[in-house]
């Protein structure tokens, strides 16, 4: 893997060769074990927001996000859409906590948002960073105290 011109700025092949997925361990108490969540790509990240974008397609949101998280400790998932209605059914508390890791670890969560803008150096003048609806609603992913 390269840097460019000894400034620190990463080429082509850098980025591309980097392993920037991570698979985590939640322990779930409730459910007697521990299941493993993993970072999703961009493209997976695209067709999720367009699939659940309005408002009746919010419906089963934590489910149809998690089918998309939940994994084995090798990262191969667990489940598909053929299980949105068993997820469904869970205790919600298990589920809300799962859902919010997996928006955390993803960088979806409104405060992962606020985090990186803190952290962030100051865009142009005017410039401010693109919201989604989907994160900003509270129904759909409610910051953990």
């Amino acid at each position: 893997m390269g840097i460019t011109n000894g400034t620190g700025a990463l080429d082509r092949s850098a980025i591309l060769g980097v392993h920037d997925r991570e698979v985590v361990a939640i322990e779930m108490p409730e459910w007697g074990g521990r299941v493993y969540l993993r970072s999703i790509t961009a493209a997976v990240r695209e067709k999720w927001e367009i699939a659940i974008s309005g408002e009746a397609r919010r419906v089963n949101i934590r489910a149809k996000y998690l089918i998309l998280a939940l994994c084995n400790e090798d990262g191969d998932l667990l489940f598909d859409d053929n299980d949105i209605l068993k997820l469904d059914e869970k205790a919600a508390a298990p589920m809300e906590r799962l859902f919010d890791v997996a928006l955390r670890m993803n960088g979806m969560h409104p405060d992962s948002a606020a985090e990186l803008e803190k952290n962030s150096p100051a865009g142009p003048a005017g410039a401010s960073p693109s919201s989604s609806p989907l994160l900003s609603d509270p129904q759909t992913a409610s910051p953990v105290s």
